[in-house]
């Protein structure tokens, strides 16, 4: 929702193309009075079949007198306000295509890690764990700078040891090393 908005597609008329990342598929569509609609190909076996969904839309007054623009899913008439659909094998909500939170997923060592990684972006560093630290920022007071990194270190430690428990042979140098918190 939020992308065709920014792109002003939501007025009667208007088309609008959606490449997913990496060239993996697009979504063609069409907007009318009260409803998108979205062309797009699934593969089923060695062939693609187009697959064709009207999405109704509902929209909601905000505070500062605009207008807020929603989906209503279109699984099984679900009809539930949502900002995101997602195409499995069918097209809709996470609730009725059963899906999750990528972090529900996720491992403690990753989850870690990518907390880590966050504080890596926050300061400008190169992303990944395995990367040496980088230095201070321009512009960011000192005593901030030592909190992110003395977090950041504690975040690695953590996922680096998760990581040890996942290999015996680095178990062995769990015990022998020692990390700075």
């Amino acid at each position: 929702m939020a992308e065709l908005k920014k792109a002003g597609v939501l007025m009667p008329g208007a088309q609008f193309d959606i490449v997913f990342a990496n060239d993996f598929g697009a979504i063609t569509g069409e907007t009318d009075d009260s409803a998108v609609w979205f062309c797009y190909a699934i593969k089923q076996g060695g062939d693609y079949k187009d697959e064709l969904y009207r999405v109704p839309l509902s929209f909601t007054d905000t505070q500062f007198n605009g207008e807020r623009a929603w989906f209503l899913c279109p699984y099984n008439q679900c009809g539930t306000r949502v900002k995101k659909l997602y195409i499995a094998h069918r097209l809709g909500c996470r609730h009725c295509l059963n899906l999750s939170h990528q972090s529900k997923n996720e491992s403690h060592m990753d989850r870690m890690a990518r907390k880590a990684d966050g504080i890596r972006a926050k300061l400008g560093w190169q992303l990944g764990i395995l990367y040496p630290e980088g230095g201070r920022p321009k512009g960011m007071h000192l005593h901030t700078y030592q909190r992110l990194v003395q977090r950041y270190r504690k975040l690695r430690n953590i996922a680096i040891l998760a990581i040890a428990d996942e290999f015996s042979v680095l178990q062995r140098l769990r015990n022998t090393a020692t990390f700075d918190q």
